[in-house]
């Protein structure tokens, strides 16, 4: 898949917040747990503060999760795209089936990003290769040259 710097850099910022979200979800499943076993030890009912926080956590995850994954499918623009992007948006609800569609999403896209010669690591492309797509995609400023009076 041929892509633009702007379609790369859309692939690259949507990959990193895609990344962002999983790791968010990771840790407020993490906090979850660690919240029961503690209330199981003390065998009282959950407080609403442990269902606050890892419920705004579980939120903005998802809220993340979305993002990216509507970013990543306007970088790649195929309809193969935005089919599993939308297949993504609605089973990143459920758990381990939605974590497999978010890791084929985010193959296609590391593949394409590969493709292009950016350096992708554990969490998408470096600031250094964003700055590089970023400073390829913007065009080349216009030059300003004086405006010449005509005598009439």
């Amino acid at each position: 898949m041929e892509c633009s710097p702007q379609q790369l850099l859309k692939i690259a910022k949507g990959q990193k917040t895609l990344l962002r979200g999983i790791l968010v979800n990771i840790i407020a499943t993490a906090v979850a747990v660690a919240l029961k076993s503690q209330r199981a030890d003390a065998d009282v009912p959950p407080p609403i503060v442990h269902s606050v926080v890892t419920g705004g956590l579980w939120l903005c995850a998802l809220v993340l999760i979305w993002i990216g994954v509507l970013g990543m499918a306007r970088g790649m623009a195929t309809a193969g795209a935005w089919t599993l992007a939308i297949i993504a948006l609605v089973l990143a609800i459920v758990p381990i089936i939605g974590l497999l569609c978010l890791l084929v999403l985010n193959s296609r896209a590391t593949n394409a990003l590969k493709a292009a010669g950016v350096h992708v690591g554990l969490m998408g492309a470096g600031s250094a290769d964003l700055a590089k797509l970023a400073a390829q995609s913007t065009p080349p400023p216009i030059p300003e040259t004086p405006c010449e009076e005509t005598s009439a």
